[in-house]
């Protein structure tokens, strides 16, 4: 009698939880499968006359919860005819429309989320298969998370593969549901296996969370993708071995270059897949507080609401084994996943990992040694690197601080920055967050970037900057605007201009496209040409070109949106080979040097563009080391790898940061002399300049060299690079790229 009051209740009610149940029993002594043909059928709202909760303690361990003492009713937002159609002519006899609704039902009122799901890994990559029906991993230990049964039965073990088995009988864990066969009719982990039907809430025992949360989301989804297990970190799953760690880089600052000081650390044995990096989530996930130069991995917010859907969504897929293989039997497609992580804005860690994992471009076997490698390896890339970001960094170098500005830039204030997501529990150095997902995106579900407005950039109380609004570009301009602009420097009192090196910072590509970072000299002409439309590109101004502004249209538009690159480089030689933002050819149609066609178009033509912008980077370089070169001839060396990068002397030995800046041509003109510098500063960590506003960084250089030279702004520049030649000072090379770069007479003149 319980048995046949359990299919009964399974069909009117659980209809297997919204996992897609190919077939079972309907009313009226009838056998329907999927949607019945009941015209007219309209809700009547009162199931529960029939049906009353408290009796359905069938649901126990399925959906997660006790519906006899939970008080549920309150926390339902699901009720029977949502998902079972309209009950006008059942009332316990007749037919009702969707006695077993599967994913097109869900569909329904959850389309973008049944339709990810479909087509996801959880179902096989098989958006066809609406009924989720799983066709293999019918084996004891694979049941456990590529079934829903399975998933509902042991999603609160974890273990080795022998305790998992131990604790598994299919005949008291797998509900009956068999086929013609006798068979078990299994289902793959969809909707109805990570939410509770009846309250959308993710299904997790309260009283289980190896990870040491309270997130539900982290619990449910850790049960097969095993993390850690607790909360202090002490023991993360992966091989059962150990791995080593770099706690020290040692003298050279290199991780792995031979004098690091390591440190062995144990792991736990995943319950399978311990051979698997791609599948092991601490590979990539977990940055070890024991090795603070290095980043290991994405640090999971465990004690927030959405820990895995603060990068995931839906879609559930990454492609992290195959993406960009040259194993030609793989599908290679990056995701934005991938690309992100093998960004600047992931310090390149996936790249790091590829190395270690890819052996020319393919992957290497799987073993448990593999692994230990990847997981010891990391990024240590400077502009997350840090013993504990002040302040003043965490809004650019940490995602917590970036996106509580982004939220509120008038309000932002450092000090509400909350770090209790890291193993200390605070931002020490002994973790650092990378630019994630999160830090531009509210909802990384549908894409929803953060959106800051206007950007009014205070660089100084006496410099005060406002950005025009380029909507999706506004989130970029957030950080690429540098910390310091050329007024600054003319702002700044200094009786005998001996002081130190007032610094750009880096990466402000945004201050030049709008042309405000640079030193300009007094009585030049620093006004764009006036044919420049980079700044105008993705907005209404100029049609075409989209409507997120130039930042997003020239860096996103190819089909690796999230690498964040407009060109494509070789890898051993930093040549570019293609351009890959398609926005280009929108106005570089051929009457600017070659069509700048994107990578996939005719392969001549690619190739004549990634040359002709090959040539401008080449000649760009050439101009910034002639600058360098002719501070050096006053005695201002510079090295822009080591901070404050100006110094006495070029003995790295012996040599002190260089402070007298009056000492070239009088103190007086201190701030011009540093502004020469400043200019080579700013563009030398702008390694786009050459394409961002290349008239506006031509001219800084061109005055730069023009003044530093001799103190006089004259337009000289041609024959002061010839005399730097001359005097072996610069090299032929140089000097013949410089004068190409530059021309004969000051860049934009008679275009303004």
């Amino acid at each position: 009698m319980r048995k046949q009051w359990l299919v009964l209740l399974m069909a009117v009610l659980a209809s297997a939880i919204l996992w897609g149940c190919g077939s079972s029993g309907g009313s009226g002594g009838s056998e329907v499968t999927g949607e019945t043909s009941v015209a007219g059928a309209e809700n009547v709202g009162n199931c529960t006359i029939c049906h009353t909760l408290d009796t359905h303690t069938f649901l126990d361990g399925i959906a997660g919860v006790n519906l006899d003492s939970s008080g549920l009713g309150s926390a339902i937002t699901h009720d029977c005819e949502a998902c079972h159609g309209g009950g006008q002519y059942h009332h316990g006899d007749g037919p009702i429309p969707y006695p077993s609704p599967d994913l097109a039902r869900c569909e329904v009122c959850h389309e973008d989320q049944a339709s990810r799901v479909l087509a996801s890994s959880h179902n096989g990559g098989d958006a066809e298969n609406v009924e989720a029906i799983a066709e293999s991993h019918d084996s004891r230990i694979c049941m456990r998370c590529h079934t829903a049964e399975g998933f509902m039965a042991l999603k609160d073990i974890t273990g080795t593969e022998t305790e998992i088995e131990d604790a598994f009988d299919v005949a008291t864990n797998i509900p009956e549901n068999l086929d013609a066969e006798g068979n078990h009719i299994l289902h793959n982990p969809v909707c109805g296996a990570c939410h509770n039907p009846l309250t959308k809430e993710m299904i997790v025992a309260p009283a289980w969370a190896p990870n040491g949360s309270t997130s539900t989301q982290l619990a449910t989804c850790t049960a097969c993708h095993n993390y850690k297990t607790d909360g202090a970190g002490a023991n993360i799953f992966a091989t059962g071995g150990s791995y080593d760690i770099s706690t020290d880089l040692g003298a050279d600052g290199e991780l792995g270059g031979g004098d690091d000081t390591v440190a062995s650390v144990a792991t736990a044995q995943i319950g399978h897949h311990d051979t698997s990096w791609y599948r092991t989530v601490a590979t990539t996930h977990y940055d070890n507080p024991g090795s603070p130069d290095v980043i290991e991995g994405y640090i999971i917010r465990e004690n927030s609401d959405s820990p895995c859907f603060d990068c995931h969504g839906h879609e559930l897929y990454t492609n992290t084994r195959y993406a960009d293989t040259t194993d030609a039997t793989r599908d290679a497609t990056s995701t934005i996943h991938t690309q992100w992580a093998q960004s600047g804005h992931a310090g390149e860690l996936l790249k790091a990992k590829y190395a270690v994992a890819r052996t020319d471009g393919v992957n290497n076997s799987n073993s448990t040694t593999l692994v230990e490698s990847i997981l010891a390896t990391g990024t240590t890339h400077d502009q997350f690197i840090h013993g504990g970001w002040s302040t003043s960094c965490q809004r650019c170098h940490t995602s917590t601080g970036f996106s509580n500005f982004a939220d509120d830039p008038t309000g932002y204030d450092p000090a509400d920055n909350d770090f209790s997501h890291f193993a200390s529990g605070t931002q020490d150095g002994s973790q650092n967050e990378m630019i994630y997902c999160w830090a531009c995106h509210s909802d990384v579900e549908e894409g929803v970037l953060r959106n800051p407005g206007a950007i009014t950039e205070e660089y100084d109380p006496a410099v005060i900057v406002s950005y025009p609004d380029i909507e999706g570009s506004n989130v970029c301009m957030g950080c690429h605007l540098g910390r310091e602009t050329g007024e600054v420097v003319k702002e700044t009192v200094d009786a005998d201009g001996v002081r130190s090196f007032i610094n750009s910072h880096y990466f402000s590509a945004g201050g030049q496209l709008f042309g405000t970072t640079g030193y300009e000299y007094d009585g030049q002409d620093y006004a764009n040409v006036t044919y420049f439309a980079h700044d105008k590109i993705g907005t209404a101004d100029e049609p075409g070109t989209g409507e997120s502004g130039p930042c997003v249209a020239c860096h996103m538009s190819g089909e690796k949106s999230h690498a964040f690159l407009p060109v494509e480089k070789d890898d051993d030689t930093g040549e570019v080979t293609a351009i890959t933002a398609t926005v280009c050819i929108e106005c570089h149609d051929g009457g600017h040097g070659p069509a700048f066609v994107a990578q996939g178009g005719d392969s001549a033509a690619v190739t004549a563009a990634a040359e002709f912008l090959m040539a401008e980077e080449e000649e760009y370089v050439a101009a910034l080391n002639t600058l360098a070169t002719a501070l050096e001839s006053k005695g201002i060396y510079f090295d822009s790898s080591s901070y404050p990068y100006f110094f006495d002397s070029a003995d790295t030995a012996t040599r002190a940061s260089y402070t007298t800046w009056g000492a070239a041509y009088g103190v007086d003109e201190w701030q011009n002399v540093m502004g020469a510098a400043f200019n080579l500063n700013l563009l030398e960590h702008d390694p786009g300049g050459y394409a961002h506003n290349r008239f506006y960084v031509k001219t800084l250089i061109w005055d730069s060299i023009d003044y530093i030279y001799d103190g006089i702004i004259d337009g000289s520049v041609v024959a002061d690079i010839q005399a730097l030649e001359a005097a072996t000072l610069l090299s032929a090379e140089d000097s013949a790229a410089a004068q190409t770069y530059l021309g004969t007479i000051r860049p934009g003149t008679g275009s303004r």
